[in-house]
């Protein structure tokens, strides 16, 4: 590299390049270096240079790699490229999509617009469901402030919680989990971790969780400990990196991460409006925790780490797949042709979306999964990304890869297959849906193996 190919070292700046491989995470957080034997795993210093930083200037891409390690390996379908790598099993998967015979189906269906407030939900996102033990799903309605707790059939049991900052009540909602113990807990930005028994009682809240969590919306608790999203830096001029964290009793361990470039503020004269906004197509840590196994993936290539309960790395999930390559078009087509926001008082302002463009700048590479589901039998659903035409926001709407427990690539789902977000049990899954009214759907999934 240092100069030369698609993603020479100056392109960063000095500052950047300095600090890439070093202490990010502060005292406390343990974290290996590259080529280091451990539960964190690293990236090659030349997808690092191109994948973890976006040094050009507002409105500007970066230079993308091209080729590398994955190209030259030849996977063919049926055959991966499996090897060991410092105690690390490392499989990889053809690059030619090879469909699976799965099918799934709805089997149940929650909620409607004009039933009780228990089965209307509004602002429902990914981490708004989870599933006990028994099979009992639990919904976090943002919408008015509630949690909903329904039988495996469908059937209300439980609804607990009220806009308020009393003890068990809630002011800004944002995730719900079920903690081994089998109690509910929902992450609250305004007011920390709520804890409840299952049957809504209120038990406790961490105020001293609030704030803690930087603008991470995700949690789940596994018996070694707990996994989370962490931001550090979310208000820096430098940027943030963004943490999935393991906290055990002992230690915390960075399982993945992603630096974000720093967001700008730009004024709107037409809205007399500042707004700080992040570049088109920012990269996320996507990672989920199941069974105990933990799957991380960050950055652009398609290589997704498995860890063991403990934060041991295990296993790379790897497919010789190709980051689609994004251009000024693509960032057009995901504002759409009229971009526009409400503010304050219900005020309506537009962008004009070359202006847009010209202001937030895009990565020049599209992250190549969006989601990661584990499934109880130990099988990886990974939901490949797509830009969406006029959303604003990242979509996940690409074809699904699915992976058996040893991390072969099995096939692949088409686009249209709903994406499980937590497994009932290896055969049902729990998703959520908005219809042609706008109306939101919790809905269960039952997949079908051939």
């Amino acid at each position: 590299m240092n100069g030369s190919g698609n993603c020479p070292l100056s392109f960063a700046p000095r500052h950047r390049r300095d600090a890439l491989f070093g202490d990010l995470v502060g005292a406390g957080v343990r974290r290996r270096r590259p080529g280091a034997r451990g539960p964190v795993p690293r990236v090659r210093a030349a997808e690092a240079l191109c994948a973890l930083l976006l040094a050009s200037p507002v409105g500007g891409v970066l230079p993308a790699p091209a080729g590398g390690e994955l190209a030259a390996q030849e996977p063919s379908p049926g055959r991966p490229v499996v090897r060991d790598s410092n105690g690390v099993t490392i499989v990889l998967g053809t690059g030619v999509d090879r469909p699976l015979g799965w099918t799934v189906e709805p089997i149940l269906r929650l909620g409607n617009a004009f039933g009780p407030p228990e089965t209307s939900f509004y602002r429902l996102t990914p981490y708004s469901v989870a599933v006990a033990s028994d099979g009992r799903i639990v919904v976090l309605n943002r919408g008015n402030h509630r949690v909903v707790v329904f039988s495996p059939d469908g059937e209300p049991l439980a609804a607990f919680g009220e806009d308020g900052p009393g003890p068990g009540e809630m002011r800004n909602p944002v995730s719900v989990w079920i903690a081994p113990s089998g109690r509910i807990r929902v992450l609250d930005w305004a007011t920390g971790i709520l804890t409840y028994q299952a049957d809504g009682t209120f038990v406790s809240d961490d105020t001293e969780a609030r704030g803690a969590m930087g603008l991470g919306q995700r949690v789940e608790e596994t018996p070694s400990g707990t996994v989370l999203t962490w931001e550090i830096g979310a208000r820096s001029d430098t940027g943030s990196v963004e943490q999935v964290r393991l906290a055990t009793p002992t230690d915390t361990l960075v399982l993945g991460e992603w630096r974000k470039r720093p967001a700008h503020s730009f004024s709107f004269d037409t809205c007399r409006l500042r707004i700080q906004w992040a570049p088109l197509f920012e990269p996320y840590v996507a990672w989920d925790a199941e069974a105990g196994r933990i799957a991380v993936l960050s950055g652009f290539a398609y290589d997704i780490a498995v860890f063991d309960a403990d934060g041991h790395w295990t296993r790379s999930v790897r497919r010789a797949v190709e980051p689609r390559r994004l251009t000024r078009d693509d960032a057009l087509a995901r504002l759409g042709p009229h971009p526009a926001m409400r503010v304050s008082g219900g005020q309506r302002c537009d962008f004009d979306p070359e202006d847009l463009v010209e202001r937030r700048g895009f990565y020049a590479l599209l992250q190549p999964v969006g989601r990661l589901t584990l499934s109880p039998d130990g099988h990886l659903w990974a939901r490949r990304t797509a830009p969406r035409v006029g959303s604003g926001t990242s979509d996940e709407a690409g074809a699904i890869d699915v992976f058996d427990p040893g991390g072969v690539y099995a096939g692949t789902l088409p686009a249209a297959t709903p994406f499980p977000l937590v497994f009932i049990d290896e055969d049902r899954f729990v998703t959520i849906e908005t219809d042609e009214l706008d109306v939101e759907h919790v809905v269960v999934y039952r997949v079908s193996r051939r």
